[in-house]
């Protein structure tokens, strides 16, 4: 009974990591967030993979006594949970699918452990990056692409649609389209720490504001997809890595425009951008300090 519930209290940290809490009442609120919001848009598919991505990704660090500790904190099931979100967005419902989930988010844990031997001499770590990897990696297997789920056309700005973009670009994290998902995420991030909450508030807002100065598409920027990179690199630099409120604005602000070259450039090779402009912006900002405290 014991070793059950810590493996569920570790699914639940997983699940939190997304967004850097070590919580589980926070995880516990974005799972609920995830599954509302993919029954309310009839892609229940997505909860089904985030579980089994989830899942997939914490058991080996437990069965291989190998990441113990990691995986007690959570940090084996994020990118794990990520990658179940993703595959099911992105793919049918096939097997072969299925079988690509459990393979690439079991392969996670270890690619993060990869990753973050060289980069922690940079002073950053892997961040989401396994997820982006392995998420890239899967559409070289040739998978039948997921019926498209209809998104509503946006005419006119209102401030009803506005407040709706905000919490969509916070669920859209999890690669989900819901404005009530987004509010249990920020529920859940107030519960660990208010101050991510503040900032990932903050992010998705910056996201909305620096699109619509840019003249980025408004059915694009209601639906979150200009909010979710800004929203994680506010989170982590301005409530993870403590750094000052300028130096998190503008990693926001880079964020954006890193977002807007690979929405260029990454369609060329048929991939999506996913997390990548949160990773390189953070990790732009930390080897920055870094360098600037050993000169110091």
């Amino acid at each position: 009974m014991k070793n059950t519930s810590i493996f569920c209290r570790s699914l639940l940290r997983g699940t939190g990591q997304v967004m850097f809490m070590d919580n589980v009442n926070t995880g516990a609120l974005f799972l609920t967030g995830i599954i509302i919001g993919s029954w309310m848009y009839g892609t229940v598919i997505v909860a089904v993979g985030a579980m089994a991505g989830l899942i997939a990704s914490t058991i080996p660090a437990y069965l291989l006594h190998k990441g113990e500790k990691d995986a007690d904190q959570g940090l084996c099931g994020y990118n794990g949970i990520l990658i179940g979100c993703a595959l099911p967005t992105f793919f049918a419902d096939t097997l072969f699918m299925w079988t690509a989930l459990i393979v690439l988010s079991a392969m996670s844990p270890w690619l993060r452990e990869l990753m973050n031997k060289p980069l922690k001499h940079l002073g950053i770590n892997a961040l989401t990056f396994p997820f982006i990897l392995l998420t890239w990696l899967s559409f070289c297997f040739a998978l039948p692409t997921a019926t498209s789920v209809p998104t509503e056309t946006v005419h006119g700005i209102t401030v009803s649609s506005l407040a709706e973009g905000l919490m969509n670009g916070v669920s859209q994290i999890f690669l989900i389209n819901s404005y009530i998902c987004g509010a249990l995420f920020l529920l859940g991030l107030l519960i660990a720490d208010w101050r991510a909450a503040v900032w990932c508030a903050l992010g998705s807002a910056a996201g909305i504001i620096l699109a619509f100065a840019f003249s980025q598409d408004t059915t694009a920027i209601t639906n979150g997809l200009y909010g979710f990179n800004p929203a994680l690199t506010a989170i982590a630099l301005g409530t993870v890595f403590r750094k000052s409120a300028m130096l998190t604005i503008v990693g926001i602000i880079i964020t954006f425009f890193i977002q807007i070259a690979l929405a260029h450039l990454l369609p060329q090779v048929g991939i999506p951008g996913l997390t990548a402009p949160f990773c390189i912006a953070t990790w732009i900002i930390l080897v920055i300090t870094s360098k600037r405290k050993v000169n110091e």
